[in-house]
């Protein structure tokens, strides 16, 4: 557990301001995400995706039924789902826990911008999400907010540690964690860090979303921290989108290993695409819409 500086009033109100400042932002985001769920209909809930290897793609997978797989009346589903809703196939998407750019949690993108993180696997998981349970937004691409965060962490006692010692990549991120849960901020909206060699599939003004979720402390009544396991952000995780193209790394000598995450683009450390030289057949929200809520498979094509 990091050590908690106490703020000064003026402090905490700039960060509350940069909350506040991030909603329309936000609003925007979500409306950008929605989907007809029949061809014609109305729009559905916004829908998010997150791109994994396609090893796992099988966990993902809907359990066969006799009758059309299709999202029940009456709409919006419920929540949580009833005995009447599509069963999950998994117990959703998994909470990651390792140094992601805004420390622990689920990243993913809206479905208007669907093969941003597709660089990341063939496989693309599709989920709606309630805006209305995310009450706080952090949007880390504007000037002045990151300016804002930049000056909480210059409080943290923490602060010269994370800088001058060899843990550096490891107490930023922790940082980040104490950041986002004092503030219970649900949601940190950043532009790309990492991106494919032609920028077909990853476009740097592209929005990446940090989605956390949070849980009691146990004994600390009134204390929460960021939730392990899997995230209940994303309550019907679908296997959606499957694209016909593979990222390598030049310099990668065993697959086994992550692919490094450099501050700067060497040509020969960016991923390139492995099995065509075209750019994707990117598909329409509607498309991704229609076959999340149909429980169809979306191919992309190169």
């Amino acid at each position: 557990m990091h050590q908690k500086a106490v703020l000064k009033p003026s402090l905490v109100a700039k960060v509350e301001a940069a909350i506040d400042a991030s909603r329309p932002e936000w609003d925007a985001f979500v409306e950008q995400t929605r989907a007809p769920t029949v061809k014609g209909g109305p729009l559905g809930l916004p829908l998010a995706v997150k791109y994994i290897p396609s090893e796992r793609a099988k966990d993902f997978l809907p359990a066969r039924i006799r009758r059309p797989f299709c999202f029940p009346s009456p709409f919006p589903p419920p929540d949580p789902p009833g005995p009447s809703a599509r069963p999950s196939p998994t117990n959703g998407i998994f909470i990651g826990n390792k140094d992601y750019t805004w420390g622990k949690a689920v990243y993913v993108t809206g479905i208007h911008q669907p093969l941003s993180t597709a660089t990341y696997g063939r496989v693309g998981l599709v989920s709606y999400f309630d805006p209305s349970k995310i009450l706080k937004v952090f949007d880390a691409r504007d000037e002045n907010n990151y300016e804002v965060y930049l000056e909480w962490l210059q409080s943290q006692p923490l602060y010269s540690r994370a800088l001058l010692t060899v843990h550096t990549n490891h107490w930023l991120h922790g940082l980040r964690n104490a950041f986002r849960t004092q503030f219970r901020i649900d949601v940190v909206m950043c532009n790309p860090d990492e991106q494919d060699e032609g920028l077909w599939y990853t476009d740097p003004a592209d929005i990446w979303l940090c989605v956390s979720d949070f849980e009691p402390v146990p004994k600390m009544p009134g204390q929460e921290r960021l939730k392990d396991n899997f995230s209940k952000v994303f309550p019907d995780v679908r296997l959606t989108v499957v694209i016909e193209e593979e990222f390598v790394n030049p310099n990668e000598k065993d697959s086994k290993l992550p692919l490094p995450r450099p501050p700067a683009w060497p040509p020969s450390r960016v991923r390139q695409l492995g099995v065509s030289t075209r750019p994707p057949r990117a598909p329409k929200v509607s498309d991704i819409g229609q076959a999340y809520w149909q429980g169809k498979i979306l191919r992309v094509q190169s």
